[in-house]
Formats: structure tokens, sequence, C-alpha cells
């Protein structure tokens, strides 16, 4: 694969990356708020210390970060972009799930 399309690829994983985080996020609280709880002990202790909404921001931050800095390299890792793409697809599984236990709650 040439290089602008696996820079162009890594960049919209990136960017999905940060929109399921907000979405997980916002479908978390809309599940805690309907009588879910949080099973993560990690995940329930940043959101009782709201040290969770930083933390959603700059982990994707970072990976969009990369992903513009890679531009710069003259070396795209091909492997890479794959490694961000299967993290977006657990993330969606992740999203997927917490839309079905907000639903569960709130009917």
């Amino acid at each position: 694969m040439r290089a602008a399309p696996v820079l162009t690829s890594m960049r919209r994983a990136a960017w999905t990356l940060l929109l399921l985080n907000v979405a997980d996020l916002v479908i978390t609280f809309l599940a805690i708020h309907a009588g879910a709880h949080e099973a993560n002990p990690l995940a329930k202790w940043l959101i009782e210390t709201r040290l969770i909404w930083p933390l959603k921001i700059l982990v994707p931050g970072f990976v969009i970060l990369g992903a513009y800095w890679n531009r710069l390299s003259a070396h795209v890792d091909e492997l890479a972009v794959r490694r961000v793409w299967f993290v977006v697809g657990l993330y969606s599984l992740v999203v997927v799930l917490n839309i079905s236990t907000w639903y569960h709650y709130a009917s």
C-alpha cells in the first residue's frame, strides 16, 4: 500500500477511535443513569473521580497526533494502521454492548 492511502487510513481510524470513545463515555453515563453499574473497577474509579473525561479524550487524541506525526515521517507502518483498525473493531463491539446495556436498563 502506498504511503498516502496508509496515512489517510490511519487518520480515519484515529478519528473513528476518538468518536467511539466519546460514544462509549456518553452511553456509559446514560446506562448508569438508567440503573446500570460499571463492572470494571478501574473504570468505576475513573468515573467516580471524573478522570474518565480527560482520559477518554487524551488517549485517542495521542493516536490522532501519532497519525499526523507519521505524515511527517518518510516511514509509514501499514501494520500499525491495521492494529488501530483492529482496536476500532473491538471498540465498536464495546459500544454495541453498552447500547444493549443502556437499552436493557432504560426499558
